[in-house]
């Protein structure tokens, strides 16, 4: 089972729009760093990941490390993995959100049915 944490808009509590987002590694976040961030609206995120995997690729280039320059995108590439979905918790916070609490579940829809 997984625990997704619940998060509730501002002003709105309990009004049913909460959001449950899995505190986990996201294999999605983990193949597509960039477009996973653009996908969930963090755009200052999206381009910090952008812009560093664009840096260790000229810095590998430039420095002929060779696939060691393909580990350091790897590494990149695991944070956003595994702080992924942190990183979706902590922008709702910036933006007013409340964190309900906890939710273990299996799916995601069992996990909107036991918080409900």
């Amino acid at each position: 089972m997984a625990p997704y944490v619940v998060m509730e808009p501002p002003g709105r509590a309990g009004a049913g729009e909460a959001v449950l987002v899995r505190d986990g590694f996201s294999w999605l976040a983990f193949f597509f760093p960039p477009l996973w961030l653009l996908w969930n609206r963090l755009w200052m995120e999206a381009l910090a990941v952008f812009l560093l995997l664009g840096l260790l690729a000229a810095l590998a280039e430039a420095a002929g490390l060779g696939p060691a320059g393909g580990a350091l995108g790897l590494l990149v590439s695991l944070f956003v993995g595994l702080e992924g979905n942190g990183l979706r918790i902590a922008a709702l916070r910036r933006r007013g959100w409340l964190e309900a609490g906890v939710v273990e579940a299996q799916t995601l829809a069992d996990g909107e049915i036991r918080y409900a």
